[in-house]
């Protein structure tokens, strides 16, 4: 059972890195040295996707009263470098609860990213701690999985580790949702019938799947792919064009200034204030702004907030 009390927890279970950003004119060729042009980078900076997404959920859970509407949590593995007190002292001034957290003997995960001039770069990955989670869940984060709203997961820790999750969540009856990014792995059918959203730009869905993805028309064919391999609903980001939410028969597409429900003509949505109303041989167009609500099977109240959540989770500490 999900939790019912009045702050509910939004559970993130992911990767967290030191990222080390190294301005430089031009990378070095094998067996050169060479200096950087500004002597104040270097700097580390906290990282990683399951970290930003936690951050971001923190952030969009307070209330214009600074009331915390959503508890933030984050399970990561913690190393054992001098990056660990900075990593864990800036989650808890996000607001972002690490009594989850693990504890490893391996070097804290890192990204280093070589920054040239024009903004091109170029990243080597450490997985560190992130790749050393134990065989099995630790008890305190099956509780926490059973009490929470969601999981949040991406793909920057082992895959045994989420599909751990996805199948814990499962039975006790709590929504998963897998962002692609981070390593390219293929997606097991395993993983999928235990996910309730796999979140993928449109790069990741046509990596997932094999097909393009340069228009919504083919992202929502590619999507549905992942669809009959059994995953229930995609939510795909598109960058300055909103996110496109697939599913068995419905559509819906959120932009900045509307949301857009396409719902297939045998089913009905009930609102108290359409905005428009409009039809196609194959589906019922339904715009709303956004502070209309809209019923149907609660998709519109369903995914607004997780929308809202993965807006920010390109956000910097």
């Amino acid at each position: 059972m999900a939790s019912t009390s009045a702050v509910k927890d939004i559970l993130v279970i992911g990767s967290l890195n030191a990222d080390i950003i190294i301005e430089t004119t031009r990378l070095p060729k094998r067996g050169e040295t060479i200096a950087t042009p500004n002597d104040r980078t270097g700097y580390m900076l906290p990282g990683g996707k399951g970290a930003n997404q936690a951050t971001a959920v923190a952030k969009a859970s307070l209330s214009e009263e600074k009331k915390i509407l959503t508890r933030a949590r984050l399970a990561t593995v913690f190393g054992n470098d001098g990056h660990v007190e900075k990593l864990q002292d800036t989650l808890k001034s996000n607001n972002v609860d690490i009594s989850l957290c693990l504890q490893s003997n391996v070097p804290s995960g890192q990204a280093f990213i070589f920054l040239e001039p024009g903004g091109e770069n170029s990243i080597i990955i450490v997985g560190g701690s992130n790749n050393s989670w134990p065989e099995t869940l630790p008890k305190k984060i099956q509780d926490a999985i059973k009490s929470a709203a969601c999981v949040l997961l991406q793909q920057e820790i082992p895959e045994r580790v989420n599909l751990a999750v996805a199948k814990c969540a499962q039975a006790f009856g709590v929504e998963v949702m897998m962002d692609l990014g981070g390593e390219e792995r293929k997606m097991s059918k395993e993983i999928l019938s235990c996910v309730t959203i796999v979140s993928p730009n449109e790069t990741e869905l046509a990596r997932a799947t094999g097909l393009p993805t340069d228009t919504k028309e083919k992202c929502v064919k590619a999507a549905r792919k992942l669809i009959e391999k059994g995953c229930k609903q995609i939510l795909v980001t598109l960058g300055e064009h909103g996110v496109l939410l697939v599913s068995d028969n419905v559509l819906l597409l959120y932009t900045d200034t509307y949301t857009y429900i396409m719902l297939t003509h045998t089913q009905t949505c009930v609102s108290d204030n359409v905005l428009r109303l409009f039809y196609t041989d194959t589906y019922t167009y339904i715009m709303l702004t956004h502070t209309q609500t809209c019923v149907s099977d609660n998709v519109l109240h369903r995914y607004v907030y997780i929308h809202n959540t993965y807006t920010h989770t390109n956000l910097c500490f």
